[in-house]
């Protein structure tokens, strides 16, 4: 069985961290396809540094949301 707490925090900061250093990467190297679209699907994303740490937050909590959501369906199907 799968812990719903350690895969959601594995999962959240992995994707937390990754756009985080994504934005990063972007605002130092230039304009991408990537950014454009987070912009889109991220409320309050810019690109600069307030948008890479609010990247940070979005993915943590999408990454969380996701990996307790994968360890419960995982979980109850295991018991079937």
């Amino acid at each position: 069985m799968l812990n719903e707490l350690v895969l959601g925090l594995t999962l959240g900061t992995l994707l937390g961290l990754s756009y985080f250093v994504l934005t990063l990467w972007h605002i130092y190297r230039g304009k991408g396809p990537v950014i454009h679209f987070m912009g889109h699907h991220l409320v309050g994303y810019r690109r600069n540094i307030k948008g890479a740490v609010v990247s940070l937050v979005w993915g943590f909590f999408l990454g969380f949301v996701t990996g307790v959501l994968i360890a419960l369906l995982y979980n109850f199907y295991l018991k079937l």
